[in-house]
């Protein structure tokens, strides 16, 4: 964090893990507390810095790597309320929506877990609608 954001002095950070911690069934308390470090680190530099705390895509529900992703959003939306400047997105909710209507070979590249340019954009979507509400 520190050579790699705090060194750049930014307005804004956005925070994106997730996927390969819920892969790895990582408990969300222990996940809450690595993304926690973070943002703190960032908040002692500048409590002026804004976070946005991404919470991941999820992986296809039919492959390995499907596992606990959906418990950690609880974790991002609590940091969100104990710190001021600090949002959490939830990109399950895109995902679940889609799965109603579509197949997952539709907004993903590999099948597994990595969204292809369509789910790209909307993820960008999702964060410049944050922005705007920020």
């Amino acid at each position: 964090v520190e050579d790699k954001v705090i060194a750049y002095d930014p307005d804004l950070v956005i925070i994106g893990f997730g996927m390969n911690d819920g892969s790895f069934n990582t408990p969300p308390i222990a996940y809450k507390n690595n993304i926690e470090a973070m943002v703190k680190k960032i908040k002692a530099a500048n409590e002026e810095t804004e976070i946005i705390l991404l919470g991941t895509i999820l992986p296809n529900p039919e492959a390995d790597q499907f596992k606990n992703q959906l418990d950690l959003y609880e974790p991002l939306e609590e940091l969100a309320t104990e710190y001021e400047g600090v949002v959490s997105i939830n990109l399950a909710n895109l995902d679940l929506g889609f799965l109603k209507n579509k197949r997952y070979t539709e907004y993903n590249a590999n099948n597994i877990n990595h969204p292809n340019d369509f789910m790209m954009r909307c993820i960008t979507m999702a964060i410049i609608s944050t922005l705007a509400e920020f």
